[in-house]
Order: C-alpha cells, then sequence, then structure tokens
C-alpha cells in the first residue's frame, strides 16, 4: 500500500531537509521555496476483508407465541375402585343335624411323641446289644481261645478242668453255662474240643433231683441223648461226662474233667445274661439260672372306642356376597340372605385315644427299666471279662483302654488293638489323655498313641484320617523330622518318636 503525501516527489519537489537554503535558485525575488499542490492520485486497490468478528452473545428470547388451539377429549378415566363389601345377609336357615364326626386321631401330637421315644429307646437297646455282643466275643475269644459252633450255640474252652460245681460256677462267672447239647450237631461240636484236648468234658445236665431222671440246668427234662452201651447205670453218679468219641456216660459230680462252656449266638447273647431277640420259648435261652427277657414286640392293638356321640347343631348360614363393584368407591348394595346350611357328612366311628397313651407309657417305663438292667448286667459282667484278659484298663467316656503289659513296635501295636477289635489308644481331649496318663504310671511304661504324620511331615493325624485337634506336647516337641509316631511319658506328655521302637502297647475299645 501506498501514501497520497509521496507522490508531490513525482513532480519534482524536494522535500529533503537540509541546512543550507541556497540550492534552491528558484527566482532571483523570490527568497522561498513555493510547494505546489498536486492533483489526487489514482485510487488505491481495495484491501481484502478483515477476519470474521467474535460472534455475539445470544439474543433474549422470543415472546411468547399465539395461544393454541384447543386440544381434544381426553379417552374416558378408569372404572372406579370397588365398593366396600355389602352388609352381611342375614342368618342363614339352621342347618340339618349332623351325622357324627369323622374318625378323631388316636392321641395326637402327644401319642406321636411317644411312638418317638419307642422308637429311640428300641434303637439304644439295639445298639447296646451290638457293642456288648461284638466287644465280649472279642474278649472271650482271648479268655477261650478254643471253639465250635452249632448253629446258634458256641462251645468254648481254654482247656481248664474242674469238678462240677467248679465248672458251673466258672461258667456262669463269665455269663455262659456248661455245655448242654440238645441234638447230634451240638454234640458233635463238643466232641470236636474233648478230642482236641484228650480229655473227657461234663455236660451240663444231671438228675441230682430225681434218680434217673435227667434235666437241663433250667429244668427241662432231656429228650436228646447219646448214651454209650449200657449206660447210664450208676446210682450214685448223678453228673454226665462226654468221651472224646462223641457218647455219654453218668459219672459222679466230685470228678474232675474239662470245662466246655455254651454260649448262645442269636437267641441269647451270654455274655450279658439278658435276651434281646424273639423267641417263641423264653425257657431255650437257658442264660444262666435267672433270664430277663426283653420284649421289642410292639403292644396287642386296642380295641375300637365306644360309638361317638351326636354331631353339633349346624352352622348359621355364610355371610352374603359383597357388593357389585361400585363407581369412584361407591359402596356395594347389602348382599342377599345366606342359604340353607349343607347336611354335615357321616362321620367314623373314633377311636379311644387316652387308653393307647397310657399304654405306650407303661411300654416307655418298662423299656427304660430293662435298658437301665441291661446296662448295668452288662458292666458288671464285662468288667469279670476285662480282669481276666487284660492287666490294667480304665474308662473316659465313651472309651475304654485297655492293655496286658505287652510291648512293641508300631505297626506291632495296632495289630494287636486291630485283633482286639479296636485301634491304638488316640486321646482326643484332655480327660482321655489323664486316663491313659494313669496306665502309664501305673506300669512305669512310656506307650504308642495311634496317630503319627507318615502321610505329610509334621501333620499328624488320627487313624482314621482326621487331623489332630487335641495335643499335648512336651517342651520343644515335636523336634524332628525323622519321628513320625508319638509316645506317651508316664506324666502324660508327648514326643514324636520313631516307629520302630518298642513301647507298652494300649488299646481303645467302645465301653459299655
Amino acid at each position: 500500500m501506498q501514501l497520497h503525501s509521496f507522490y508531490v516527489l513525482v513532480l519534482g519537489v524536494s522535500l529533503v531537509k537540509t541546512s543550507d537554503p541556497e540550492p534552491c535558485n528558484c527566482e532571483e525575488k523570490i527568497n522561498t521555496c513555493t510547494v505546489l499542490a498536486g492533483t489526487n492520485g489514482l485510487p488505491g486497490t481495495p484491501g481484502s476483508n478483515g477476519l470474521p468478528g467474535v460472534p455475539g452473545s445470544q439474543g433474549l428470547p422470543g415472546r411468547d407465541g399465539v395461544e393454541g388451539p384447543k386440544g381434544e377429549k381426553g379417552d374416558q378415566g378408569l372404572k372406579g375402585i370397588q365398593g366396600p363389601p355389602g352388609k352381611a345377609g342375614p342368618p342363614g336357615s339352621k342347618g340339618d343335624q349332623g351325622e357324627r364326626g369323622p374318625k378323631g386321631d388316636s392321641g395326637g401330637t402327644e401319642l406321636e411323641l411317644l411312638k418317638t421315644q419307642i422308637n429311640n429307646l428300641q434303637a439304644q437297646l439295639k445298639e447296646l446289644q451290638s457293642t456288648a455282643s461284638k466287644t465280649s466275643t472279642v474278649i472271650l475269644g482271648q479268655i477261650f481261645p478254643n471253639s465250635t459252633t452249632a448253629r446258634e450255640k458256641k462251645f468254648v474252652t481254654n482247656g481248664a478242668e474242674g469238678n462240677y460245681d467248679l465248672s458251673k460256677a466258672t461258667c456262669s462267672h463269665f455269663g455262659m453255662q456248661i455245655a448242654s447239647p440238645r441234638n447230634d450237631e451240638e454234640n458233635k461240636a463238643v466232641q470236636r474240643l474233648a478230642a482236641k484236648f484228650g480229655k473227657n468234658a461234663f455236660l451240663g445236665m444231671n438228675d441230682q433231683e430225681t434218680e434217673g431222671v435227667f434235666k437241663h440246668l433250667n429244668g427241662d427234662r432231656m429228650e436228646y441223648s447219646k448214651w454209650a452201651p449200657k449206660e447210664p447205670n450208676g446210682d450214685h453218679e448223678d453228673c454226665i461226662e462226654i468221651y472224646k468219641d462223641g457218647n455219654w456216660n453218668d459219672l459222679p459230680c466230685t470228678l474232675t474233667r474239662l470245662i466246655v462252656s455254651m454260649q448262645l449266638i442269636s437267641f441269647c447273647i451270654l455274655v450279658l445274661g439278658v435276651e434281646l431277640a424273639r423267641t417263641s420259648n423264653p425257657e431255650q435261652c437257658n442264660c444262666g439260672e435267672k433270664v430277663n427277657v426283653v420284649a421289642l414286640l410292639p403292644g396287642i392293638p386296642g380295641h375300637h372306642g365306644l360309638p361317638g356321640r351326636d354331631g353339633m347343631q349346624g352352622p348359621k348360614g355364610e355371610q352374603g356376597d359383597h357388593g357389585l363393584q361400585g363407581k369412584q368407591g361407591v359402596p356395594g348394595k347389602a348382599g342377599p340372605s345366606g342359604a340353607k346350611g349343607d347336611q354335615g357328612e357321616k362321620g367314623q366311628k373314633g377311636d379311644s385315644e387316652g387308653s393307647e397313651c397310657e399304654l405306650l407309657k407303661a411300654q416307655i417305663n418298662d423299656m427304660q427299666a430293662q435298658l437301665k438292667e441291661l446296662h448295668e448286667t452288662t458292666s458288671a459282667i464285662h468288667k469279670v471279662l476285662l480282669d481276666h484278659v487284660f492287666s490294667s484298663t480304665i474308662n473316659a467316656g465313651q472309651k475304654l483302654f485297655v492293655t496286658k503289659g505287652a510291648e512293641g513296635n508300631y505297626e506291632t501295636s495296632k495289630a494287636a488293638c486291630s485283633h482286639l477289635g479296636g485301634q491304638i489308644a488316640s486321646p482326643r481331649n484332655a480327660a482321655e489323655n489323664n486316663a491313659l496318663s494313669k496306665i502309664a504310671a501305673k506300669l512305669g511304661k512310656i506307650i504308642y498313641l495311634g496317630m503319627n504324620d507318615m502321610e505329610t511331615e509334621g501333620a499328624f493325624q488320627h487313624l482314621s484320617g482326621e487331623h489332630m485337634q487335641y495335643s499335648n506336647w512336651a517342651a520343644g516337641e515335636p523336634n524332628s523330622e525323622y519321628e513320625d509316631c508319638i509316645e506317651m511319658y508316664t506324666d502324660g506328655r508327648w514326643n514324636d518318636k520313631s516307629c520302630s521302637e518298642n513301647r507298652l502297647i494300649v488299646c481303645e475299645l467302645l465301653s459299655i
């Protein structure tokens, strides 16, 4: 772009500043230089448009528009809510007399509770019988290692001898009786024991009461016999012996013969002295001089009760129907009168619940008494058996810890306890641990416990695979990765030990 003022220079006029005015030389009479004004120059080329300006702020809202046309009529509103029920109709006509009501429950809730209680008692009796049978069978096997079986009976002996009274007392002491065969199969079973020991054995039958009339110990007359030729033949020979060939001979009861005891298997658990099985003739049990029979059979069903009383007066008629649905909540109209009541259905004759409950209560009392007596009897006989087998025994809750005083390594101990129907002693609480420590202290020997960490080092487990929850380690124990077993000191503290050492064998059995 050019400024217009600089076009004066095109006309030859100098506007240059100088310090000497002489060089002007315009004319002699003129002492100044005249500056002539030039004509306007040509218009300049228009400049390009400038940049757009910044947008202005938003203007104010426009005025309201003109009111629109009236909208169309809306849909009809919903129907009003249902009005309240109409008033109850007047009572219906008296219904016809109902016939006898339905057959009532016998005893209701109380009856069910009594039945449940009886089931629980039967389960306890069965469990006690099973536990006592298993444990006593194992223990008797230790006392009488020689046995033969004939159906329900088991004949046992340890080779001891005695006269008739001593034989009877010995068998009774263990809850059994002298062998008394009642058929050929049983006689052969007793004969095998006599032949094994090469000795004649006493049988239980005798004619002490009436000469020549031999009876069993329960008073039954003998129906089976196996007399040798020309026997019996002695007036003063009131007892019977069985020869090694199975034949019988009468002899004086004061002589000494092999003692063979008889244990019933299915009809009686003789080591308990109590029958817990159903039998058509309880006398066949022969469980010692007295037999306590526990009946587990259900009682005889009671007779039907008297006919029920006449039914009560029929109920009033039903309330009238609710009023129709009103508009905008207007209450409905009163309902119509109730209809005539329907005739009741004929019911069955009701039972007399009271007598049945009383019978069940009496049965429960009897079972509780029998359970108590059974427990006391089995415990007493069990103790006798234990005292003959083990040098030391002690109870701890549901466990019975026993030992013969023998020693062995861990595997030997485990096998010995398994043979008895138990396992190596494994205390799970302080009471059981204290009981075991008393055996250790009494015999002055360290004992093996059942737990070990053979599977995972440092993770001691019971033989069942359960992790130990209770422990009683001595200070600084366990302390070796090569000692996988546990021993108990006489003070009850534990130490991890090699499983190859010999320690006192103590087993745990279920207590009765």
